[in-house]
C-alpha cells in the first residue's frame, strides 16, 4: 500500500459536507455560498444578475441553464455514446467495461495498459493509467476506487442542475498514446453558439504543464490562467481545420461548451465536453480578458 495521506478523513469529512450541503439548501443560500467562493478565488464580487465577465457567466450558466441532453454528455460513460451518435465511431477512447461495484472488475479480462476513471470525474480527479498491469497493486487500485463511487466524492457536489443527476460508477477505456511523447497534447476549443473562438493547448503535463491560449489563427493570445504559456510557440497541428470543423458541430446546440481534442498520428480523439471549465473560477492576468472573452457568451433567455 502507498503512504497514507494524513489530511485523508478531513477531507473526505469536508467532500461529504459540502456535498450534503449542496443538496440541502435554498437557492438563496446556493447564490451566497456561491458569491464567497467566487471572490475568495477570482478576487472580485460577482454580479449574477447582469453578468459580463466569462467568469460571472460561467456561475449564471451553472445555476439557470438546463439542458436534457447534459447530464448524458457529462457521464464519461454516456458521453462516447453522444459522440458517436453525433460524429460516427472512433472519436473517443475505447470503453473497455464499467462497473458500479469495485468488487465486480476482472482485471484478467483487461489489456496490460490501460485508463480507469469515474464517470463523473472532473479537473482530473479519479483517473488511474494503468502501464503495466502485471506490476501495479490491483488491490491498491480496488480500495481507491472505493473512495470514488461515494456520491460525495464526486463533482455531484456542485450547483449546476444537470451534474447531481449523474451516477457514480467507474469506467475502463484503451490507454491512448503517442509514441515518442510522455504526454498527449491537449487542445481545448471555446465554443459559443456553434463557433469556436479561441482555444488553450495543454503541452508536458507531467512535468511543466504550460497552458497558451491562442484565437483561431494560431495567433498567442496576451494572456494567462492559472498556468504560465509556454516558452515557445506551439506548432500548429495538421488537422487543426478538422478539429474546428467537429467543434461547429458539436457546439451548435450549446451557448456554450468547451471541446477538448486529443491527436494521435493525426488521429483525433475527443476527450470531454465542458460546460463548467474551472468551475467558473479562472483567474484571468490581465483581467481585462475575463471581461473580452465574456462578450462571446451570449446568455439564453430563461
Amino acid at each position: 500500500m502507498s503512504e497514507k495521506d494524513p489530511f485523508d478523513a478531513l477531507r473526505k469529512k469536508n467532500n461529504y459536507i459540502t456535498w450534503y450541503m449542496h443538496h440541502n439548501v435554498s437557492r438563496k443560500e446556493e447564490i451566497l455560498w456561491l458569491k464567497r467562493a467566487f471572490y475568495q478565488r477570482v478576487g472580485y464580487m460577482p454580479d449574477l444578475k447582469n453578468p459580463k465577465t466569462f467568469n460571472e457567466k460561467i456561475q449564471w450558466y451553472r445555476l439557470n441553464y438546463d439542458n436534457p441532453v447534459i447530464p448524458s454528455i457529462a457521464d464519461k460513460i454516456t458521453f462516447k455514446d453522444y459522440i458517436k451518435e453525433q460524429l460516427g465511431d472512433g472519436f473517443t477512447a475505447k470503453l473497455l467495461g464499467y462497473w458500479e461495484d469495485e468488487a465486480d472488475i476482472n482485471f484478467d479480462n483487461l489489456p496490460n495498459q490501460f485508463v480507469l476513471k469515474s464517470s463523473n470525474s472532473a479537473r482530473s480527479k479519479h483517473v488511474i493509467i494503468i502501464k503495466d498491469k502485471k506490476t501495479t497493486d490491483l488491490e491498491e487500485i480496488r480500495y481507491e476506487i472505493t473512495d470514488w463511487l461515494l456520491p460525495w466524492n464526486s463533482f455531484s457536489n456542485s450547483f449546476s442542475p444537470w451534474e447531481k443527476q449523474i451516477y457514480p460508477r467507474v469506467l475502463a477505456e484503451e490507454f491512448l498514446e503517442q509514441k515518442g511523447q510522455q504526454d498527449l497534447d491537449d487542445y481545448k476549443f471555446f465554443c459559443f453558439n456553434g463557433e469556436p473562438k479561441f482555444l488553450y493547448v495543454i503541452c508536458e503535463r507531467s512535468t511543466n504543464k504550460y497552458r497558451t491560449f491562442y484565437d483561431m489563427d494560431w495567433n498567442i493570445l496576451p494572456f494567462k490562467v492559472d498556468f504560465e504559456p509556454h516558452p515557445y510557440k506551439v506548432n500548429k497541428p495538421e488537422n487543426f481545420d478538422k478539429m474546428i470543423e467537429l467543434s461547429r458541430k458539436l457546439s451548435k446546440s450549446f451557448p456554450f461548451v468547451r471541446i477538448d481534442f486529443y491527436t494521435i498520428n493525426a488521429k483525433l480523439y475527443i476527450g470531454e465536453l465542458t460546460f463548467l471549465p474551472g468551475g467558473g473560477f479562472n483567474k484571468f492576468d490581465p483581467i481585462e480578458w475575463d471581461y473580452k472573452l465574456g462578450e462571446y457568451f451570449i446568455l439564453p433567455k430563461v
